[in-house]
């Protein structure tokens, strides 16, 4: 059986930490910061980014998307076609406009 893409990967960075790059990655999708701001000693931006672009290639992002999904799924139960994109089910606020919001709030101040 010939090894997959994701084996072969592994076997060729071992040792050179997948892991802490992982988490880095990890830290920029959830704290929205740059890769320079969160590359430190252990491994460069560069590195990071390389190692992203290389994974996205294996198909290794859609595979742990999917798997994020069917755990979550699992855990609490999804029906996507009942989500709406900013999270909120209900409607938007009217505008009010009151009658008296012209006045000068100048004799308040006084």
């Amino acid at each position: 059986m010939k090894p997959s893409g994701a084996t072969e990967l592994l076997k060729r960075h071992a040792g050179s930490g997948d892991r802490i790059i992982f988490g880095k990655l990890l830290q920029v999708l959830c704290f929205g910061c740059s890769y320079e701001a969160i590359a430190d000693s252990a491994c460069s931006a560069t590195t990071i980014r390389n190692r992203r672009d290389e994974w996205i290639q294996l198909g290794l992002f859609a595979r742990l998307k999917q798997i994020a999904l069917d755990a979550y799924d699992r855990i609490v139960g999804l029906v996507l076609d009942q989500i709406s994109v900013d999270g909120a089910i209900t409607k938007a606020p009217a505008v009010v406009k009151w009658p008296d919001a012209h006045r000068s709030t100048e004799a308040s101040k006084a």
